[in-house]
């Protein structure tokens, strides 16, 4: 599925409990807004939801790589593969070489 990607963040450290280095990359993803409509909440609008999801350490440089060669200061389409990770979040897991075109 194609996702507007609006930026991806590596942070990285020493984990405060195990004292153990840890990386981590996520993106920011544009997602079409949809509207909420219930007894006790609605919520309408257009446009876009903004979403961080994490990146699978197995290919993040490889993602990185690409978003940092395509990013010319607006979004990049990036078709990408999501999958759920042990917590039931939704994790990217791969992506295709989108064309060179940005919004």
């Amino acid at each position: 599925m194609k996702y507007l990607i609006l930026n991806v963040v590596t942070n990285s450290g020493i984990s405060k409990t195990s004292q153990k280095p840890y990386s981590m990359s996520r993106a920011l993803v544009g997602v079409p807004f949809q509207d909420v409509d219930t007894s006790n909440f609605q919520a309408h609008g257009f446009g876009f939801s903004a979403v961080e999801l994490s990146i699978s350490s197995s290919f993040s440089t490889a993602f990185i790589n690409q978003f940092n060669s395509l990013f010319k200061g607006t979004p990049i389409e990036i078709d990408l593969e999501t999958s759920l990770d042990r917590e039931g979040k939704n994790i990217i897991v791969g992506f295709s070489t989108p064309e060179k075109k940005a919004f």
